[in-house]
């Protein structure tokens, strides 16, 4: 917090580069690499983590839109459309930095393809709607 901070306010702006959609993918990849390194979560367990933080970092972003539409005033506050940003023109390098970065971390990353089996399958969306909607 101390000196960290202060260096990171300094080279950062709010709804800047570390508030887009390609750094919650790299939030996101950078915990199943830390879960799996460091924790010795499974690659399923891992990949769990990352999508949470993902999704967690998407509804941040997203309540960041919902707050720039001013519904009294039915006005768009002149934040409006800044939080779910994909790639600036204003800082083209950066952007490219964080897709590259991206692309390289999910290449390194461990396998997905039993996670989406089994957190995206009819068996699991079946057994997580009874326990939501028991009978």
């Amino acid at each position: 917090r101390y000196g960290l901070m202060r260096f990171f306010s300094q080279v950062t702006v709010h709804r800047g580069i570390v508030h887009s959609l390609p750094m919650a993918i790299n939030v996101g990849l950078v915990t199943v690499f830390l879960a799996e390194g460091l924790f010795n979560a499974s690659p399923n367990d891992a990949w769990l983590a990352g999508s949470f933080l993902f999704l967690g970092f998407m509804v941040h972003l997203i309540l960041d839109e919902c707050y720039s539409v001013d519904l009294l005033g039915a006005t768009l506050k002149k934040s409006f459309g800044s939080a779910l940003t994909i790639f600036s023109f204003k800082e083209p390098w950066g952007y490219f930095v964080l897709y590259g970065t991206a692309v390289m971390l999910f290449s390194f990353a461990p396998p997905m393809h039993s996670f989406v089996e089994m957190y995206f399958s009819w068996d699991t969306l079946h057994v997580m709607s009874g326990h939501l909607f028991p009978a």
